[in-house]
């Protein structure tokens, strides 16, 4: 599910030379994503690669994700062929993506797989502060938040001790949280 853009943004990070390169939003981009969650984009909007990645892992855009695809690979085809030599590299055996924002019901992973993907990807210190914010306002003035605190808050939990998570739900993966939290130290 929505985990999968944890691999997006690992991938994106590690194959673009400038996370503030502007790219403009084609239909492409923003096409055929019916029924997921995305921030909004629109054809002619001019962001960033670093907003593609902040509206990717807050606020899990489809949306951005595709973007990041086609800008950084030309397809999200060709992307998705990164994503899938990444958790080669990595030796995540049981991964397979699909597509780049985990619509795809073959978008598999096993839990630890996805813990060791987390942990190396948090060694990359751009990922790391996107992954630990809580909101961010893009160059075309679009403000995208990560709402697990304020979830966390809801029902009781004390959210101070969320460093950084990443959410996802499909039907058939139910709720998924990838997260990171300081307890004691």
């Amino acid at each position: 599910a929505s985990l999968t853009k944890i691999m997006t943004a690992y991938t994106a990070i590690n194959n673009v030379q400038n996370i503030k390169t502007k790219v403009t939003i084609t239909e492409d981009d923003i096409s055929n994503l019916e029924g997921f969650t995305v921030v909004g984009l629109e054809v002619g909007d001019v962001v960033t690669i670093e907003d593609l990645l902040y509206a990717t892992l807050l606020e899990s855009g489809a949306d951005s994700s595709k973007a990041l695809a086609n800008h950084i690979a030309g397809s999200e085809e060709e992307f998705v062929k990164m994503m899938d030599q990444e958790a080669d590299n990595l030796f995540l055996r049981n991964t397979n993506f699909e597509d780049s924002f985990g619509g795809h019901d073959y978008n598999i992973a096993t839990g630890r797989e996805i813990c060791f993907l987390l942990v190396k990807a948090l060694k990359n210190e751009t990922f790391k502060e996107i992954f630990q914010s809580t909101y961010h306002t893009m160059s075309n003035g679009r403000r995208v938040v990560n709402y697990t605190r304020s979830i966390a808050t809801f029902h009781g939990l004390d959210d101070t001790l969320l460093t950084g998570n990443k959410p996802g739900y499909t039907e058939v993966a139910g709720l998924l949280l990838a997260s990171t939290a300081t307890i004691n130290g």
